[in-house]
């Protein structure tokens, strides 16, 4: 989890002795990554069928 809070990937809210992690609002590293998975998608799918070789 820290390796993700020192990306700016996971934010934390401390609440007593309970803290709370969650995503980084819009416009933070997620959106990165997001784009990052959404492009190798992109290129699995448009990648010629090898499968029979």
């Amino acid at each position: 989890m820290q390796i993700l809070k020192n990306a700016g990937i996971v934010k934390t809210r401390k609440e007593g002795t309970y803290v709370y992690y969650y995503l980084a609002p819009e416009g933070s590293e997620i959106q990165k990554v997001i784009d990052l998975f959404c492009d190798i998608r992109r290129i699995m799918e448009n990648a010629p069928d090898r499968s029979e070789e």
